[in-house]
């Protein structure tokens, strides 16, 4: 049954206890009991979801390393994970050891991460940083819908300063009282649910519940890099999201053209996935990045957006 109510959280992160109720045809006090008991671990979290750069993030990048050995790996990962500037952690096989995902408020900010941080990190040594050109494609999790970004095409619907402190919020907690939203922004909780509404029914944000994709009995995930040679990349980038074990597509600049992400069930499903891909035309020099672990956090909105001063460094985010 609770795979049941993370399936609707994933659909809907605040659904009403008594929706969830009626949907399991349960009493409210067992669905209220099994959220809570779903929210108390640190398995899953109700989140916002949204492209990036509405969250004032104008400036993205891959950062791939070699363990030296020197600390444990785990050391190494949690302490990536402190900062705020990286929203997960990955340790992988395949050409380097861990790959993290650094998202900045703009270039410049990117730039000192790189030099304050990545080229001096303690039990790893910097290989390679792969700015975004673009982030095409994201979904929450093998069976639930898909979400195409269109910021690189102009089309990004712009925040205001409330707008932002409202996503703030429920990036933190998804599924805390808009009265208490409210008071935490100092408006009246009426504007705090038009806001939402809008945001949400516009299809700029959904407030969703993310998990560890092995608890759903996703057992073998992969990053996917590959360049595209001989043709245009939209075709490629297509191809990609079409393949149902493609979770995310983002367009890159550095040695490589595309980064994705692939969550099967299995190596044979791992293997059955890449296999189309490597048809994809124009598709060449396919490396790939299998999991051995993952430390993911939520990605908190900064209140300013890109292009404007860098915030100083908040606390990390838990």
């Amino acid at each position: 049954m609770e795979k049941d109510v993370v399936a609707i959280l994933q659909v809907d992160g605040r659904a009403s206890v008594k929706s969830i109720a009626a949907a399991l045809d349960v009493t409210t006090k067992v669905a209220s009991r099994l959220v809570s008991n779903l929210l108390s671990t640190r398995d899953i979290r109700v989140t916002t979801v949204t492209d990036p750069l509405l969250l004032g993030y104008g400036a993205m990048a891959f950062a791939e390393f070699k363990l030296t050995g020197d600390l444990p790996a785990r050391d190494v990962s949690e302490s990536f994970a402190k900062l705020s500037c990286v929203d997960y952690v990955v340790r992988t096989t395949g050409p380097t050891d861990m790959l993290i995902n650094l998202v900045c408020t703009d270039m410049a900010e990117l730039a000192d991460v790189i030099e304050s941080h990545a080229r001096h990190a303690q039990g790893a040594n910097l290989i390679e940083v792969t700015p975004y050109t673009a982030l095409h494609y994201q979904k929450i999790s093998r069976g639930t819908s898909a979400r195409r970004y269109q910021s690189q095409a102009g089309l990004t619907p712009d925040l205001n300063h409330s707008d932002r402190a409202i996503v703030r919020a429920l990036s933190e907690d998804g599924r805390a009282p808009l009265l208490a939203i409210a008071e935490q922004i100092g408006v009246s909780e009426s504007h705090v649910r038009s806001r939402l509404k809008k945001l949400i029914s516009s299809g700029v944000v959904r407030v969703a519940a993310v998990l560890d994709a092995g608890l759903m009995g996703y057992g073998a995930l992969a990053w996917g890099r590959a360049c595209v040679v001989g043709g245009p990349i939209a075709p490629v980038i297509e191809a990609l999201v079409e393949v149902d074990a493609v979770t995310y597509v983002a367009e890159t600049a550095g040695s490589f053209d595309i980064m994705f992400e692939l969550t099967c069930v299995d190596d044979a499903e791992l293997r059955e996935a890449l296999d189309v891909i490597r048809q994809i035309p124009f598709l060449r020099e396919l490396a790939m990045h299998r999991y051995l672990d993952a430390i993911y956090k939520p990605m908190i909105p900064s209140l300013q957006r890109p292009g404007s001063p860098v915030e100083q460094e908040q606390e990390s985010r838990p």
